[in-house]
Formats: structure tokens, C-alpha cells, sequence
């Protein structure tokens, strides 16, 4: 990019976002910067009534869930999922206020944060590509472009191909000017996007001809969920449509994805909202848009392709063709954001707004192929399933080691030091699980209850032994250097000279100090060591001794 785009963009950026450090990617964000209740709503309701959910909701009849598996199941998951961030998210968030990414670069080290943070860039980039597929939909239809179809799995002509690449450009963009504008959007966008859902669930009930409230479980259980799958898709049952509604958000809440933007909240009370998401967003426009994809079937049996736009259209016209485009942007615009905070924790060099539209390069080239939507389940929940364990060690770090008296946050109190607890525990919880799903052992809809027991487990237990054996081998460490500085003072005193008394003969080495009696050491110190001059004596009357018997051999007199 040429200098003098480059200036415009970081221009537009500072006048709707404010300076780059308002991003706060390595700090704390403070009390100034904190958003109202209103801005988590406004976030919450439009990311989760939104793109997929148009998707989704139809793949519930494809699989064959019946009436009371949609609504009973659907239900009881979406409050489960609230309860998930509330508890789960929200706490760490408030506490921490760092990203996602910064919190974990804390916790296990900055070569566990590239790993984790390819697979997470390139999974929000590939969600992101299957909303701006959505959102292609919408123009697609506007512009009578052919749908791919229910098991196109490449794209089938150029026009969707341009199409496509022109929302990916568009929605990047917005996403690439950070948290600020995203809010933004979303609040703007929210309500025009309630109100025609509103429209869609009024016209559909006419179009499928429900008269009372009576008429409706019968149309629901024999047109819309009939408890049939089509063939390809697995059968679905009312555990099924729990744990979907549950972990459709498995990153977010247990994997601690919301942590970057849930640390903005004045409290942890601010993510009930995202209870609008949930029962207002996905609970409601899934059935919905089930209904809206049976108007179809039943209009055009043969027309068994997912493509949102050309539903809307049939249901409430161009405001549902606007109301498709808006919902992929607003379900895009946040997890464009995300995976650039991911990339840009690699590169703390790199503005976020240049990295964001790199991934959404990447995010693009991905909503180029349909059969992303044909499988959005399947996709969402695999990885979440992958990355969830690392949001449950981060949960215990925060939460859970304390109790025990040990340190949280291993590697920014150990100088950058990698965290082996949590590669470990990343790495065993996957190896099992990913291949038990991917053999259809285990369904990956159920897969997260194992694996979050499993993570903890680890998690916990391998920080208690990693941190206890270093915690040995320190106190082992101090006790041997500390033998050697004694050992060494001992050397240096050999030698030396003790003064026990005064004069010249009052000096004695360590040495002899050791052979004197315990008596002598303890007398007063003013009488002389005489020890010296004793032994000088006895040397001095030997020597006169031999002179004499020496004299008297001779004949020589012996002076008396």
C-alpha cells in the first residue's frame, strides 16, 4: 500500500476509533474506556441474530429433529449458554482486563501463543468466510445470481465468486477499524435487523398457512420438523439440539473467547445480556429461519439448497434481502476483530486495523466454498472443541491455583518461561478427543463434556506437580550453593592468626588452637601463651647436655 493510503486509512481510524493504544492489546484497559450495558447488548443481540443463524436454523429440519426436540432442546441450551458466559467468561474478563491472547501469553508463554494463535486466527477466519457467504446470498439474490447448492462443496460460477469477494472486502475493512466501530455498527444495524425478523416470523406463519395457535403444532411437527433427516445427515434428537444451542458458542464462553471484549464491562452482570443473543437471537430466528427454509422446500421441493437470501427475499422481500447483508456483517465484523487481536499478539509491531484485513483475505478466499454451509454445525463445534480446553486451563489458572497455593499467570511470573502444564494438557486433551470424533466414536456435539473434565484434570494437576518439583529443586539449589559459601569461608580461614594474649608469644595459628586444651582457651586473656618459648627451652638444654658428655670424653673439666 502506498504511503499516502496508508496515511488515509490511519486517518479514518483515529477520527472513529481513537488513538491505536485505545486498543489496549497488552495492557489492562481502565475505568475510562469501560462500556455501557447498552454497548454489550447492542453486541451481543445483533453478533446472535445474525448470518448463521439463517444457516442453522434450517439444517435442524435437514437433520431431522422434530417439533419438540427444536423447541424444548434449542431452549434449554441457549439459557445453558448464558450461564456459561456469566460464570465462566465474565469473571476472568473482569478481573484480567486483557485480551484473550495477552492473558494467555501471561499464562503459558509466547511459543504456546503462536500455536494456539494459528489454529484460533484460522478458525474465526474460516466462520468469518461462511458469514460472508451469507451475506453473498443476499446480494446474490439481488442480483439474480445462481446458489450453490444443498451439496455443492466448490463454488459453481464466477458470479458467486466475485460476489463473494466483494462483501469479504467490504465487511474487512469495517472490522479492520477495531472494537469502536464494530459497536458501532452493531448498534446501528440491531434494530433494523429485529424488527424484519419480526416481519419474517409474522409473513411465515401466513405463508404456511397457520390460522391458530392450535393449527401451529400441527404444521410445526408435519411440515416444518418433521423428524426426518435427509439422507447424508445424521439424525438428530433432543440431546442433540442441547448441546448445539449450548456449544454453537463453545469458544466464546468456556474457551474464554469474550475475554477481549468482555474486558471492557464495568462488571461480570454486564454479560447477561448475553441472554439476548441467545434466546432473542439464536433461539428465536432459528426456528424462523426453519420455518422459512419449509416455506421453500414446499414452494420448490426440489430447491433443498441453503441460501438465506433468496429465503428472505421469498418471505419479506428486499428488507430481508438488507436484513441478510447486515447480519453477516454484524456476525463478521467481531470475529475479524478477534482473529486480528490473535495475529497482531504475534506481532506487536503490526497495527490491528493492517492485520484484520489480512485475515479477512484469508477469510474470504474461505467463503468462496458453500460447502462451509451445508456443514456450519459440524464446523462450529469442532472448533470450538479444539480450542476449548485451553479456556478451561485458563479458568483454573485464575481461579482454581490460587486456592491451592499456587502461581497463577506461570510465565509472566517466571520471566517469559513456557508453561509445559498447559501444552500438555492442550495437546493430551486433543489427541484424544479429535480423533475419537473424527472416527464417529463420539459425536462432537457431546465431545465437550469429556474434554473439559479431562482439561481441568490435567491442567490442575500438572501445575501442582510442575510447580512443587521446581519449588525442590530451588530449595535444593539454595541449600548446595549455600554449603559452598561456607565451604569457602572455611578455606579462606586456614591460617589465620587468633591473638589470645599479649606480646609475641601470644599468637597462634587455627591450627594449634585446635590442639589446646578447652581450659586454656577459656582462661583469662591476659595471661601469655607460653607454648613457644617452652618448646625453644627444651631444645636449648638438650643441646648444653651433649656439649658437656662430649667435654668430659676429652678429659676436659666440666664447669659446675
Amino acid at each position: 500500500m502506498k504511503g499516502g493510503g496508508k496515511k488515509a486509512i490511519q486517518a479514518v481510524h483515529s477520527v472513529l476509533c481513537g488513538k491505536p493504544a485505545d486498543q489496549y492489546e497488552r495492557e489492562p484497559v481502565p475505568p475510562s474506556a469501560f462500556k455501557s450495558w447498552w454497548s454489550f447488548a447492542a453486541l451481543f443481540s445483533s453478533r446472535h441474530i445474525a448470518a448463521p443463524e439463517f444457516t442453522i436454523g434450517p439444517l435442524f429440519i435437514i437433520h431431522g429433529a422434530s417439533a419438540l426436540d427444536a423447541f424444548i432442546g434449542l431452549m434449554v441450551g441457549s439459557i445453558l449458554a448464558t450461564l456459561s458466559w456469566r460464570f465462566l467468561c465474565a469473571p476472568v474478563a473482569v478481573k484480567k482486563r486483557l485480551t484473550l491472547y495477552y492473558t494467555l501469553e501471561r499464562i503459558a508463554g509466547r511459543r504456546f501463543l503462536w500455536a494456539y494463535n494459528v489454529v484460533s486466527a484460522i478458525a474465526f477466519a474460516v466462520i468469518a468466510g461462511a458469514m460472508f457467504s451469507v451475506s453473498a446470498s443476499a446480494v446474490g439474490a439481488l442480483l439474480q445470481v445462481p446458489m450453490p447448492g444443498l451439496n455443492d462443496v466448490l463454488p459453481s460460477t464466477w458470479e458467486w465468486v466475485v460476489t463473494c469477494a466483494v462483501v469479504g472486502a467490504v465487511t474487512s475493512l469495517v472490522a479492520a477499524f477495531g472494537y469502536g466501530i464494530v459497536s458501532l455498527f452493531a448498534m446501528v444495524v440491531t434494530p433494523y435487523i429485529y424488527v424484519v425478523v419480526a416481519l419474517a416470523g409474522v409473513n411465515v406463519i401466513r405463508l404456511l398457512s397457520i390460522d391458530s395457535a392450535a393449527e401451529f403444532w400441527d404444521v410445526a411437527s408435519r411440515v416444518v420438523w418433521t423428524g426426518t433427516n435427509t439422507e447424508g445427515f445424521a439424525k438428530f434428537g433432543l440431546a442433540h439440539c442441547i448441546c448445539f444451542a449450548w456449544f454453537a458458542d463453545l469458544f466464546l464462553h468456556v474457551g474464554q473467547g469474550d475475554l477481549s471484549v468482555l474486558r471492557f464491562a464495568k462488571d461480570a452482570n454486564a454479560s447477561w445480556t448475553s441472554s439476548l443473543g441467545m434466546i432473542l437471537g439464536h433461539y428465536v430466528t432459528w426456528l424462523i429461519a426453519g420455518m422459512m427454509y419449509a416455506v421453500q422446500v414446499q414452494s420448490d421441493p426440489e430447491n433443498t439448497g441453503i441460501a438465506a437470501g433468496p429465503m428472505a427475499e421469498r418471505v419479506v422481500g428486499i428488507p430481508g434481502l438488507v436484513l441478510i447483508l447486515f447480519a453477516g456483517w454484524s456476525t463478521a465484523n467481531p470475529l475479524l476483530y478477534a482473529a486480528g487481536l490473535a495475529v497482531q499478539s504475534l506481532f506487536p509491531k503490526t497495527p490491528t486495523w493492517a492485520v484484520t484485513l489480512g485475515v479477512g483475505g484469508i477469510a474470504t478466499v474461505a467463503g468462496l466454498f458453500p460447502g462451509l454451509l451445508s456443514r456450519l454445525l459440524s464446523v462450529f463445534a469442532f472448533f470450538g472443541l479444539i480450542l476449548m480446553p485451553v479456556g478451561v486451563a485458563i479458568f483454573c489458572d485464575t481461579f482454581v491455583l490460587p486456592r491451592m497455593r499456587l502461581d497463577e499467570e506461570y510465565s509472566a511470573q517466571r520471566d517469559g518461561k513456557h508453561n509445559l502444564a498447559m501444552s500438555v494438557t492442550w495437546g493430551i486433551t486433543n489427541l484424544i478427543l479429535v480423533p475419537l470424533v473424527a472416527a464417529n466414536v463420539l459425536e462432537v456435539f457431546f465431545a465437550p463434556f469429556p474434554s473439559a473434565a479431562l482439561s481441568a484434570g490435567l491442567y490442575i494437576g500438572l501445575s501442582r506437580y510442575l510447580q512443587r518439583r521446581e519449588g525442590q529443586k530451588n530449595e535444593a539449589k539454595e541449600l548446595e550453593e549455600g554449603g559452598e559459601l561456607n565451604k569457602g569461608k572455611d578455606a579462606a580461614g586456614e591460617g589465620e592468626t587468633v591473638v589470645v594474649g599479649g606480646g609475641d608469644g601470644g599468637r597462634a595459628s587455627i591450627e594449634q588452637m585446635g590442639r589446646l586444651p578447652t581450659g586454656l582457651l577459656n582462661s583469662d586473656a591476659s595471661l601469655p601463651l607460653q607454648l613457644e618459648s617452652e618448646e625453644s627451652g627444651g631444645q636449648a638444654a638438650a643441646e648444653k647436655s651433649e656439649e658437656e658428655e662430649k667435654r668430659a670424653l676429652e678429659g676436659e673439666a666440666v664447669p659446675v
